[in-house]
């Protein structure tokens, strides 16, 4: 049994959160009503208006995750890992990115925390993501790590992240040595990953440094 269980009698809204999860290989229950919630269940995942309309009873152990049609796929996936972590205080989010010229890897922390991470095929959907999560775990420090493997494409990638617009215009980015990435088999990892989100996961573990004047030129 899963962790992870959902009801809404929002058809639509069902249809697309679970396709995603499919594509996304998070396990899930799905029931057919409140009564059906496990007492092994960890999380929930509903809408205000399927807990309006039936007035449940919900097991006080169980984090509870609300969702509306409105919020994009992404942002409750986030959500989602965040409640199933159990991390809900921290301070930095982290954004950790291993760039590439055809295909990059993004992870995402809390503090220390790892909760996420994908592969991406076009800079504009990774820049789109970057925002989503921004937008998603608000008031906190934005930290970017950039591995700084190939300084051509370094300095191509800092570009495009400086285009990013956030409530505060805050953003702190870092470059890390990518050394070893590759490969990486530590906290984190998993064979089921791919090399590039392995490599993001292991970049957002390791201390950087500021990018130099010579770097964003």
């Amino acid at each position: 049994m899963s962790d992870l269980c959902i009801y809404t009698n929002r058809a639509r809204l069902f249809y697309k959160l679970t396709k995603k999860f499919k594509e996304e290989s998070i396990e899930f229950t799905a029931i057919d009503s409140f009564e059906q919630i496990n007492p092994k269940f960890r999380v929930l995942i509903t809408t205000k208006e399927d807990l309006e309309k039936y007035n449940p009873t919900i097991p006080s152990h169980i984090t509870m995750l609300k969702i509306n049609s409105d919020q994009s796929l992404d942002e409750i996936v986030l959500l989602t890992k965040q409640k199933l972590k159990f991390i809900e205080d921290f301070n930095d989010l982290i954004i950790a990115i291993d760039p590439g010229s055809k295909t990059s890897g993004i992870a995402v922390f809390l503090d220390d925390g790892f909760i996420y991470c994908r592969d991406f095929y076009n800079i504009n959907h990774l820049l789109n993501f970057i925002q989503i999560a921004f937008t998603t775990f608000q008031h906190h420090e934005n930290i970017i790590k950039l591995g700084n493997g190939n300084p051509e494409i370094t300095r191509y990638f800092l570009d495009k992240l400086y285009t990013i617009q956030i409530p505060e215009n805050n953003i702190q980015y870092l470059l890390v040595d990518e050394y070893g990435s590759s490969s990486y088999k530590g906290n984190g990892s998993s064979s089921m990953l791919s090399k590039h989100e392995n490599a993001a996961i292991l970049i957002g573990r390791r201390k950087g440094v500021l990018p130099t004047s010579v770097q964003l030129k």
